[in-house]
C-alpha cells in the first residue's frame, strides 16, 4: 500500500534515485555486518580471467572533437571478469535475485556477474531461515539466475550466453537441471526461442518462483560481454523469419512515456522523421517474430537507447546505418552496448545526446530536432 501511495506521489525516476541511495547506505553500513563472502578455492574455477574488452583495436574508442566522447573514452580502461566455476559445496538459491546462500549468512559472490553492484539488494536471511525445509533439493545444477535476467537485452547478451559458455567447456546441458526464473521462463521471447528454435533443446528447466532450490553442486560463469560468436548463434536459429525481400527500411525505434526513457518533443521528432520516410516503431507493441523480420530488412535505425535496439543482431552483417539518441548525461559515462555492437557487425554508428526538460525526473528529456535533422542527412 504504501509503495502505491509513494508512486502516484512522486516520478518513478526520483522514487528510483531514493532506493539507489538508501541501498548504497545499507551496503556500506549494515550489510558488511550481517553478510559473510564465500572465499572460493581457486581449483573450483575451470575459467578464471580479465579481460579489458576495449583495449581491442575492435572495439577502441579514440578521442575527438565531440563533447560526449569524454565519456565514452573512460571505457577504454574498463575491466571485466570471465569465470566458469563448479562449485561442490551446498548452498541455496535464493528465489528472489538468485543469490547463492551457504546456510544462513554467507554469499557467493560469483553466483551473480555483478553482485557488486549498487542497485542490488542481498537476500532475506529471515526467509531463507523460514523456508529452507521447503526448498527443492537438486543434487547438482546450473544456475543462470543474475542481475538483469528479465531484460530484453541481457537475456542476448549475459544470461543465455552462459549456457553457450558452459558447453564449450564441456557440460552436456541436457544433463544437468538448469535453474532459470519463473520471471524470464515465461517472457515471450523466451518462449519463442523455446519453441521455435533447436537453441534449448533437449533441456531440463527448474523454474524458480517463490521456492528456495537447495543444490550440492552448482555451476555458475560469466561469459565476456558482447561476445558475436554467442549472438550468431541467436541470429543463426531465427534465418527462417528474416525478411526475403531487399526492402531497406528506415525505422525510427520509440519507447513509450512508461518505459522511464522517453522523449518529451516526440510529437515534434516524429513529424520531422516522416518527412525522411522512417516508420515509427515501439518493440513492445510486435511480437519478437515480426521483431525479428522488421531488422533483418532495416538499412538505417534511429532509437532511443534502450533493450529494443539489441535487435540490429537480426541485420545479420549487412549494411545498417544507426543513430542512437541517449538521455541527458547523468553520470560520467555513455552507455557502450550498442557502440560495441555495431563494431562487432561492422555497422556505421553515431549518437545524439538529448537535452534535460520539464520532465526529468520521471524519465523525459528533449531532442534537438536541427541536430537530428542534420544527423540524418548526413547519413542518407
Amino acid at each position: 500500500m504504501l509503495k502505491g501511495i509513494l508512486k502516484k506521489t512522486f516520478p518513478i525516476v526520483f522514487l528510483k534515485n531514493i532506493y539507489l541511495y538508501l541501498n548504497i547506505f545499507k551496503i556500506k553500513f549494515v550489510d558488511i555486518f550481517i553478510y559473510r563472502k564465500i572465499e572460493v578455492h581457486p581449483s573450483l574455477f575451470l575459467l578464471k580471467t580479465i579481460d579489458k574488452p576495449f583495449e581491442s583495436e575492435k572495439f577502441k574508442i579514440s578521442n575527438s572533437a565531440n563533447l560526449y566522447d569524454k565519456y565514452l573514452l573512460k571505457w577504454n580502461s574498463w575491466e571485466h571478469d570471465v569465470f566458469v566455476l563448479n562449485f561442490d559445496e551446498p548452498v541455496f538459491i535464493d528465489p528472489n535475485y538468485g543469490w547463492a546462500i551457504k546456510y544462513p549468512n554467507q554469499l557467493l559472490y560469483n553466483s551473480l556477474s555483478y553482485s557488486y553492484v549498487n542497485y542490488l539488494p542481498k537476500p532475506s536471511i529471515l526467509k531463507l531461515v523460514k523456508n529452507k525445509n521447503e526448498a527443492l533439493q537438486l543434487e547438482k545444477c546450473i544456475s543462470i539466475r543474475d542481475t538483469g535476467e528479465e531484460n530484453y537485452f541481457h537475456f542476448y547478451n549475459e544470461v543465455i550466453p552462459k549456457l553457450f559458455q558452459l558447453e564449450e567447456y564441456g557440460l552436456c546441458l541436457s544433463e544437468i537441471p538448469i535453474v532459470i526464473s519463473e520471471k524470464l521462463f515465461t517472457k515471450h521471447y523466451f518462449q519463442f526461442f523455446l519453441i521455435n528454435t533447436d537453441l534449448f533443446k533437449g533441456f531440463n528447466w527448474v523454474i524458480q518462483g517463490t521456492q528456495y532450490i537447495k543444490s550440492n553442486q552448482t555451476y555458475f560463469c560469466k561469459p565476456l560481454t558482447h561476445q558475436k560468436k554467442y549472438l550468431d548463434k541467436f541470429v543463426k536459429a531465427t534465418e527462417k523469419f528474416f525478411e526475403v525481400r531487399d526492402v531497406n527500411r528506415k525505422i525510427f525505434l520509440t519507447r513509450k512515456k512508461n518505459r522511464l526513457r522517453y522523449i518529451e518533443n516526440i510529437d515534434e521528432i516524429e513529424l520531422e522523421i516522416s518527412k525522411f520516410g522512417f516508420e515509427i516503431i515501439d518493440a513492445d507493441d510486435i511480437t519478437i517474430e515480426k521483431q525479428i523480420t522488421i531488422f533483418s530488412g532495416v538499412r538505417y535505425l534511429i532509437g532511443i537507447h534502450g533493450a529494443g535496439m539489441i535487435n540490429m543482431i537480426f541485420r545479420n552483417n549487412k549494411p545498417l546505418t544507426i543513430i542512437e539518441i541517449f538521455p541527458p548525461v547523468t553520470t560520467d559515462y555513455l552507455p557502450y552496448h550498442y557502440i560495441m555492437l555495431s563494431k562487432l557487425f561492422g555497422f556505421d554508428y553515431s549518437y545524439i545526446v538529448g537535452k534535460k526538460e520539464v520532465n526529468k525526473f520521471s524519465g523525459g528529456f528533449r531532442v534537438d530536432i536541427l541536430e537530428l535533422n542534420e544527423k540524418i542527412r548526413k547519413i542518407l
